[in-house]
Formats: structure tokens, C-alpha cells, sequence
């Protein structure tokens, strides 16, 4: 689908839930974070996306601490969507 079909079709969509962090991956030195929204039908589509490197030490960390760290880390980033602006 080319980039103005697409701003067409979800421009018309009313997608009001609250966002959710997609996927968050360590892989080869990097973090991968996707942030995710829902609509009504339960198809999730694509906020934001955050990539960070890896430093030498967390590198050498077990794959369950890298991957606890990612999901920190991407709440720590994308906190302001998830926290009552009222």
C-alpha cells in the first residue's frame, strides 16, 4: 500500500484506545521498541518506533536481562502516551 493510500484510509478510521508497546527485541547489539495502537476490529498499527545501541557490558548480559532492559527502556520513552494528561 503507497504512503498516501494509506494516510487516506486510517485518516477516516477513529482509533481513540489507548497505545500499547508492540515488540521490544535486543538483537545484535541493538534494542528494537514498536509502540502500537489498536483499533475497534483489534488490528494493531505502528505510533513510533525507538532503536538505541547496546553498550560493551549489556551486550555481555543474560538474553532475559537484555530483554527486561528493552521493555524498561521502552516504557521509559514512550511513558507520555501512557500517563492521564488531564
Amino acid at each position: 500500500m503507497d504512503f498516501a493510500r494509506y494516510v487516506r484510509h486510517y485518516a477516516t478510521k477513529n482509533i481513540y484506545k489507548l497505545p500499547s508497546v508492540g515488540q521490544c527485541k535486543t538483537r545484535k547489539g541493538k534494542q528494537n521498541s514498536l509502540l502500537c495502537q489498536r483499533d475497534d476490529c483489534g488490528t494493531e498499527y505502528p505510533i513510533s518506533f525507538f532503536s538505541c545501541k547496546l553498550t560493551d557490558t549489556q551486550r555481555n548480559w543474560a538474553t532475559i536481562e537484555r530483554e527486561a532492559y528493552a521493555v524498561l527502556v521502552a516504557v521509559r520513552k514512550f511513558k507520555h502516551c501512557f500517563l492521564d494528561q488531564s
